[in-house]
């Protein structure tokens, strides 16, 4: 299950919040502001038998806080937005239990798949075409090899004082691809949204 967590919904969310934060530290070195952190959209993602946990921080951030380099290989798109929505995402799985390559690859397609999903619902609601993906570059190439990223436009080099690449996801082409299968996005208000893993 995915659950979107808003902003004015984080008190009911505080403990898993808190767990999705610490665990991103951990395992990515990221972290945000204050005011980042209370601005942000949480994705949790729980899979019922426990194989999977992950999800994604949704965020803003002024592009000149961005790496140079992403700025300069698109231009276009940073002249016209000041403030750009930004996602780091995070998977962990359950390696307590005994995966074959097979299933693991399974698993993260899956779990990815319904994460972009989720994100291109998120930019049809903020109006936004493209987010900022930020990846802990060991993480990102780890799952590169067994499921390769669609719709990514740049990337660029890791920042390795920070540990980190940064990527242009479309999300247009996302949203495309999902409205010629018959999606409706759902442009409402509510806090909360789920949908299955």
């Amino acid at each position: 299950m995915l659950n979107v967590i808003e902003p004015q919904k984080h008190c009911f969310y505080r403990s898993r919040i808190d767990l999705l934060i610490g665990l991103i530290g951990l395992k990515q070195k990221f972290s945000l502001s204050l005011e980042e952190r209370s601005q942000a959209t949480f994705i949790i993602a729980e899979e019922g038998e426990g194989n999977v946990y992950g999800g994604a921080i949704l965020y803003r951030r002024h592009r000149e806080d961005l790496p140079a380099g992403l700025r300069k290989q698109n231009p276009l798109l940073f002249l016209f937005y000041e403030n750009i929505w930004c996602c780091m995402p995070f998977l962990l799985l359950n390696y307590e239990n005994s995966f074959c390559q097979k299933e693991r690859k399974r698993l993260i397609k899956e779990y990815y798949s319904k994460l972009f999903f989720q994100l291109a619902e998120f930019g049809d609601q903020k109006n936004s075409y493209f987010l900022c993906l930020c990846f802990d570059y060991t993480h990102y190439h780890k799952v590169k090899k067994r499921f390769p990223w669609p719709h990514i436009l740049t990337s660029t080099h890791p920042d390795f004082a920070e540990k980190l690449t940064y990527a242009i996801l479309d999300l247009k082409l996302i949203q495309d691809k999902y409205k010629m299968e018959g999606h409706k996005f759902l442009k409402s208000h509510s806090q909360e949204r789920s949908v299955a893993v």
